[in-house]
């Protein structure tokens, strides 16, 4: 195995079924997971109009479609990519300019 896709689409093959990812809500086989991030891939690579290089930032909860669209941009193969967190803004620190 090569990458991370690679490791994707062979369990998709062999495991189709098979739990990939899941949280309390849900989850994704690893054949939803090789569809979906290959949809999500397509959407981006006909957003950006195949131009390389070309910033993406996603916002990422922790669920199992995250996971998807995360595979996703690697699958757009054409997309720098910015991986952001939802998280709560930070407590004003005492230590912070004034």
């Amino acid at each position: 195995m090569k990458n991370i896709l690679e490791f994707i689409e062979n369990s998709a093959l062999k495991y189709p079924d098979k739990l990939a990812v899941a949280d309390e809500e849900g989850g994704l086989t690893y054949g939803q997971m090789e569809r979906l991030s290959r949809q999500i891939g397509a959407w981006i690579y006909e957003k950006t109009d195949g131009v390389r290089n070309k910033p993406v930032a996603v916002l990422l909860d922790k669920k199992p479609g995250s996971v998807a669209a995360y595979m996703g941009v690697v699958y757009s193969a054409i997309s720098m990519w910015y991986w952001m967190r939802r998280c709560r803004r930070p407590e004003p620190s005492r230590y912070s300019e004034r």
